[in-house]
C-alpha cells in the first residue's frame, strides 16, 4: 500500500519539471525580457516587419506540430501539448515578437495608462482565476463559429476580461482585504 503520492513533488503528464515547475525554463523569459528592454534600434517598420515573421514562424509550428500531433491516433497527451508548452522553441519565438512589439508602443490615454497600473495589483489574482474561467469559455467557444486558429486568440482575451473584472470586483467589495484572498 502507498501511502505517499507519486505526484507529491509536482509530476504530471503536463509538468515536466516537477517540483522546479517555476524555476527551470520559465526563468529564461525574464532574461529575455532583461536583454530585450532596451529595445532592438531598429525603426518601428522594421520592427513590426521583422516580429510579424518571428511570430507567423513560430505559430505556423505551433499550429502545424499540434494538427500532426492530434491527427495521429497513437500520439499521447504529452505529444500533443509538446507544441504549445511555454518552454518549447516555437513559443519562445513567438514572445520575443510580442516583446519587440511592445517596445514600440506608447501610450498617451490617461484611462489606459490607468487601467495598466493596476495590474501588478490584480495580476496574481488574475491568474489565480484564470483557472476556473478556461474550461467553461472553453465550452462556449463552438458557438462563436471562429475558425480554430482565432480560437485561442479570442478566448484569451474573454478569459482575461472576465478575470480581470472578477479581481477588480473583488478589491471593490473587500477593500483592503482582498490582498488575502486574491493575493
Amino acid at each position: 500500500m502507498c501511502i505517499i503520492s507519486h505526484y507529491l513533488f509536482g509530476e504530471a503528464t503536463w509538468n515536466a519539471y516537477g517540483i522546479f515547475y517555476y524555476f527551470a525554463g520559465f526563468s529564461g523569459y525574464l532574461l529575455l525580457g532583461h536583454f530585450m528592454k532596451h529595445g532592438t534600434g531598429m525603426s518601428t517598420v522594421r520592427t513590426l516587419l521583422v516580429a510579424a515573421a518571428f511570430f507567423a514562424v513560430g505559430y505556423a509550428v505551433t499550429y502545424t506540430g499540434f494538427n500532426a500531433a492530434a491527427a495521429d491516433p497513437e500520439s499521447t497527451e504529452s505529444d500533443m501539448e509538446l507544441y504549445f508548452q511555454f518552454c518549447s522553441p516555437n513559443v519562445v519565438i513567438m514572445t520575443i515578437a510580442v516583446f519587440m512589439v511592445l517596445q514600440k508602443v506608447s501610450i498617451s490615454s490617461a484611462l489606459l495608462k490607468k487601467l495598466l497600473a493596476t495590474m501588478p495589483k490584480y495580476g496574481f489574482g488574475i491568474y489565480i482565476v484564470h483557472y476556473f474561467i478556461v474550461g467553461p469559455v472553453f465550452l462556449v467557444m463552438p458557438y462563436f463559429h471562429l475558425p480554430i486558429p482565432l480560437q485561442v486568440p479570442v478566448m484569451a482575451v474573454i478569459i482575461f476580461v472576465i478575470a480581470y473584472a472578477f479581481t477588480w470586483m473583488m478589491f471593490k467589495l473587500l477593500g483592503r482585504k482582498a490582498k488575502y484572498i486574491m493575493g
